[in-house]
């Protein structure tokens, strides 16, 4: 066994996903890495004032996230903000080819929840850490 080159651990750790694009039935490619949660906690990317938002979305509630989609209907506008500044922290984390914040002015909604979605897998693992 041989120790690993940064770019054959680069290649491992991302992935490339497909999401809608901007035209009906139309998909594109982004890579992207898991969302690090802890990582984004520690350098102040995800305030310690999100944590409750981040619980409430994956683990309390339960039934506000869905295949993929969070459910706003019953969120008042500071609550809505606050998902919609912690989904663009998560995209901004974890997009990796193009970077986040070279195409956040041109992204759907949809196209957050879609990278959200696919590189959150760890953060159901994280949480209950965090809370203890």
């Amino acid at each position: 066994m041989s120790v690993i080159s940064a770019e054959a651990f680069k290649n491992k750790a991302t992935r490339i996903i497909k999401i809608d694009g901007f035209e009906p039935n139309e998909k594109i490619e982004v890579r992207i890495k898991p969302a690090s949660m802890l990582g984004m906690i520690a350098v102040g990317k995800l305030p310690n004032n999100l944590l409750q938002t981040v619980d409430d979305l994956f683990i309390s509630k339960g039934n506000k996230k869905s295949k993929g989609k969070v459910d706003t209907s019953d969120m008042n506008p500071d609550e809505l903000k606050m998902v919609m500044g912690m989904i663009d922290a998560i995209c901004r984390d974890c997009m990796v080819e193009p970077l986040f914040d070279d195409i956040k002015m041109f992204m759907t909604d949809t196209q957050k929840m879609q990278i959200m979605s696919e590189s959150t897998g760890t953060v159901n693992a994280v949480i209950p850490f965090i809370q203890k």
